[in-house]
């Protein structure tokens, strides 16, 4: 009798905990699907507001409707790195494309756990419109992705879409400062797209 009911109990065991998928591990959420709540980029300001967003959130997707495409606004998007960063990294950068910065996106926000806020800040801005088709957003930047801050200078040259309005960037150039020790934004795009 007692065998019998040890068979019974672990049958039953086996049917609640088989079949409910209680002791299987779920499959992580990946980093683009954070909180999409940005606003569509009908200014400079905005686009930049909507960068640091897309950091804070850690959302990949966000983090794409920044840059330009040859379809949407008829200039292919392009980053140019500081001279160390190029120097480090010359194969990876003599063919930096959208894809290559979604890639290190990806990484970077994959690298810090989900309890983890990134955080970009700007200073010093300078934004020059030039005429209502274009714009230069130039600042200094800190970039904390734990447990590593990245700093430097940047230009951001902006445009917006003809068909939405939205505003992109079409070419970023990230500026060599006199800290060379500093790790650059072009730093952290190196380091994570290896």
């Amino acid at each position: 009798m007692r065998f019998e009911y040890s068979i019974a109990v672990c049958m039953l065991l086996g049917l609640i905990t088989g079949s409910c998928g209680l002791l299987e591990t779920r499959t992580p959420q990946p980093p683009n699907q954070g909180n999409t709540a940005n606003p569509l980029a009908t200014s400079p300001q905005i686009l930049i507001d909507n960068l640091q967003a897309s950091f804070a959130n850690k959302n990949v997707n966000d983090y794409g409707k920044i840059f330009s495409d040859v379809g949407s606004v008829g200039k292919q998007y392009v980053f140019i790195p500081t001279q160390k960063a190029a120097g480090n990294y010359a194969a990876l950068f003599s063919q930096w494309t959208t894809e290559s910065e979604l890639n290190y996106f990806t990484k970077a926000i994959a690298s810090v756990s989900t309890a983890f806020t990134p955080t970009v800040s700007f200073s010093n801005v300078v934004l020059t419109p030039f005429q209502s088709d274009s714009a230069l957003y130039e600042t200094d930047y800190t970039v904390f992705l734990a447990p590593t801050t990245y700093s430097g200078h940047t230009r951001f040259l902006m445009l917006p879409n003809k068909n939405t309005g939205a505003w992109v960037i079409y070419r970023w150039e990230d500026v060599q400062t006199s800290d060379n020790l500093a790790l650059s934004w072009s730093d952290m795009k190196g380091q994570f797209s290896q």
